[in-house]
C-alpha cells in the first residue's frame, strides 16, 4: 500500500482489485459470501489507509476463473499508467511469485511492478 503512494501524487486515482477465484464447477455469478466478506474487509482496510493521501481510491471485487486474466481485463478497461501487482507468500510455503503474477507480467501492456509486502 505504501508502494502505491511512492509512485503517485495525491491526484492519482488508485484502484485496488481483489479477485475471487470461482471454480469451473460453479457458476461464475455464485454468491460466495465468505470470500466476498473477506475481500470486502481487506479492501476497506486498504482504502481507508490509502485515502489519507489519495482521496481518489476505491476497491473492486471481481469474481473470475483466472486472476491473471481478470487483472489484465481491468488493465484494458482502466488503462493505468502503472500496475502494482501484490505478491504474497502462501501459508507454509516458500516465496514464489505464482502463475497469476507470471501470466500478468508476461501479457501485460503497461509498466508493472511486482511488490511483496514484508509483513506478509
Amino acid at each position: 500500500m505504501q508502494c502505491a503512494g511512492a509512485f503517485s501524487n495525491p491526484e492519482t486515482t488508485i484502484i485496488l482489485i481483489h479477485v475471487i477465484i470461482i471454480e469451473r464447477s460453479s457458476p461464475l455469478d455464485i454468491d460466495n459470501e465468505n470470500s466476498y466478506n473477506k475481500a470486502e474487509k481487506t479492501l476497506k482496510s486498504l482504502e481507508n489507509k490509502i485515502r489519507k493521501m489519495h482521496p481518489s481510491t476505491f476497491g473492486e471485487i471481481i469474481q473470475a476463473r483466472h486472476a491473471g486474466a481478470a487483472i489484465l481485463e481491468m488493465v484494458k478497461i482502466n488503462k493505468p499508467r502503472l500496475l502494482i501487482l501484490g505478491a504474497n507468500k502462501k501459508e507454509n510455503e516458500n516465496f514464489d511469485i505464482g502463475e497469476n503474477a507470471q501470466f500478468v507480467l508476461k501479457n501485460n501492456i503497461c509498466p508493472t511492478i511486482l511488490y511483496k509486502d514484508p509483513n506478509f
